[in-house]
């Protein structure tokens, strides 16, 4: 019983850590990216992004990132064919409205 309960804990344990890394976007993680990355790559590095925007062979994903009540980061990655063509950041401050992204403890509908 004692082994039973023990599976059972790193079980949650390894359940409730296994999404947290692909919510973080730390400054580490933007700066691998690179030209030429397949959208598979970004998504691993980065996470599934909050907002997307794409057209005949472009596409762009959009990840906001809370930095305080105040503020938040925006990175904008292009995408090219599905490859990484270039990539955008800027801060706002005092923003009208919130940013878009979900938080840990919130669910993506799909």
């Amino acid at each position: 019983m004692k082994t039973l309960s023990r599976l059972i804990g790193i079980a949650a344990l390894a359940l409730s850590t296994a999404g947290c890394a692909a919510l973080v976007s730390t400054p580490k993680a933007i700066s691998e990216i690179k030209p030429g990355m397949s959208a598979g790559q970004i998504k691993r590095l980065m996470g599934r992004p909050d907002l997307r925007r794409f057209g005949n062979s472009y596409e762009e994903w959009e990840y906001q990132r809370t930095i305080s009540q105040n503020s938040y980061n925006v990175i904008i990655i292009k995408f090219d064919n599905g490859d990484v063509t270039g990539m955008d950041s800027y801060r706002v401050d005092n923003p009208a409205i919130p940013p878009m992204h979900y938080g840990p403890d919130e669910e993506r509908h799909q």
